[in-house]
């Protein structure tokens, strides 16, 4: 049985070799090198797909050789140096969210700020917080309060009382029962 899994990775490597990225054989011979722990062997033949023409597939080519390095050989910094690569050729919301995810895991939090630069300030506020900058998940919590965002609220208590800062957690708790009158 072993034989005939090395034979039928043989035909499809050879399958691969003249197939452009976007054939379904790519998808076939990875999901064989998977199965069988080729991992290294996966890696190769994401590499070559993510000289795919389309910038959206190269990132997306990418993106998964990122995940391969992560979970199953357990290099997070080559991981990482993809995802941010991927970024660079198709900025998605799932490439962010892999790489922040990666960071968190990593525990390098203080990253997630630059990679999150124009997001709104309640999510701002939330990886600050993450990233142990209380003063500017204090400003991002208030910003999103100021601007509607009543959700805001409860986080920003909660890092006013963590915080020390009772008389402001007063004046917020003051605004809230004012708010329930209305």
């Amino acid at each position: 049985r072993a034989g005939q899994a090395d034979e039928a990775v043989a035909t499809l490597e050879r399958a691969v070799a003249v197939a452009p990225p976007s054939h379904p054989v790519f998808a076939a011979a990875g999901r064989a090198l998977l199965r069988l722990g080729r991992y290294e062997a996966l890696l190769r033949l994401l590499k070559k797909g993510d000289g795919d023409d389309s910038p959206a597939a190269r990132a997306g080519w990418l993106v998964k050789g990122a995940d391969l390095l992560e979970r199953r050989l357990e290099k997070p910094e080559e991981a990482l140096a993809t995802l941010r690569q991927a970024i660079e050729i198709d900025d998605t919301p799932l490439a962010r969210a892999l790489t922040g995810e990666l960071l968190r895991s990593l525990d390098r939090k203080d990253e997630l700020l630059a990679l999150f630069p124009e997001v709104p300030p309640l999510t701002r506020a939330i990886y600050a917080e993450l990233a142990g900058d209380h003063e500017e998940a204090l400003a991002g919590y208030r910003a999103a309060y100021a601007d509607g965002e009543k959700l805001a609220a409860v986080p920003l208590a909660r890092c006013l009382v963590t915080n020390g800062r009772w008389g402001e957690l007063l004046e917020l708790l003051e605004q809230r029962v004012a708010a329930c009158d209305d």
